[in-house]
């Protein structure tokens, strides 16, 4: 629409907050269409299908269970909130304190132990979930490439790093839980807040993907980790965040994964910090 049309249509004018940022989100959604058109040629040209023409292939089903993460996120916030906070309540941290071990390693070993439980669990799924695609729905659609604007690229070339952008929201939400854990020295209080948070989260970007938030709301949640929780939608059409991209949104992956680290390191460092001066007898 033209800027006059845009000043009329009050609903358009609140949305998008003006008409510079309607422009953009239009011809982010014209880049986004023409880019699927050249994949789509690419495809026909190779006379294989890309994974979007097959819906209910081994390979959409396998991207589609990256959501998974968000399952082994919640088991990392119930490890990391308990691990450290049961042994202040239980009174067990005088027996580890007692070992002839410095506390950064006492605390280090059980952090490092809880993690590789969550790792391995998501692993663990994900292997399964390759094998049973596999078995009920065809290896053979392994076989096919993915198509881009630029050629095409074998499926575990474009599957795995997408696997492993999912473990970073799961690191993020156990160091927070961990964290609490030695901070709070309550078991339901570490694992109530960042649970709460995280379900938070996901019902934000919903609510923003169900209701037409405006666009310098999504703007200022794209600089938050709010996105970046449900890191699998980055992957996803029809998504919150695919949702986002097509408005012009800078929600960009390599900051999210960036900013979840960071914060990580920040939680682990916090935690490292306190249990080293804590007085264990309090």
């Amino acid at each position: 629409m033209t800027e006059e049309e845009f000043n009329q249509d009050q609903w358009t004018a609140v949305q998008y907050g003006s008409y510079a940022n309607y422009v953009a989100a239009m011809n982010e959604q014209i880049a986004n269409l023409e880019n699927e058109i050249i994949i789509a040629q690419n495809s026909l040209d190779a006379g294989k299908p890309d994974m979007k023409y097959v819906p209910d292939g081994a390979r959409s089903i396998t991207v589609g269970f990256l959501a998974f993460s968000i399952a082994v996120a919640l088991f990392g916030v119930l490890t990391g909130g308990w691990l450290m906070a049961s042994e202040f309540q239980m009174g067990t941290i005088r027996l580890l304190m007692i070992r002839p071990k410095t506390r950064m390693k006492i605390l280090m070993s059980k952090f490092l132990a809880g993690l590789a439980m969550c790792l391995v669990l998501y692993l663990a799924g994900t292997l399964l979930n390759l094998v049973l695609n596999g078995i009920c729905f065809g290896f053979d659609d392994f076989a096919f490439p993915n198509f881009t604007v630029t050629g095409q690229i074998g499926f575990f070339a474009y599957y795995i790093p997408k696997l492993f952008a999912c473990i970073v929201p799961i690191v993020f939400v156990y160091c927070v839980a961990f964290m609490l854990s030695v901070l709070v020295k309550n078991i339901a209080v570490a694992i109530a807040v960042p649970a709460v948070c995280l379900v938070g989260c996901i019902l934000t970007m919903f609510t923003m993907f169900m209701f037409s938030v405006s666009l310098p709301v999504m703007k200022a949640i794209a600089f938050t980790p709010i996105p970046f929780i449900q890191m699998y939608a980055f992957f996803t059409e029809n998504s919150p965040v695919s949702m986002m991209m097509q408005n012009g949104v800078p929600v960009s992956l390599a900051y999210g994964i960036i900013l979840l680290m960071a914060l990580s390191a920040v939680c682990t460092a916090v935690s490292a910090l306190v249990f080293r001066k804590r007085d264990i007898t309090s």
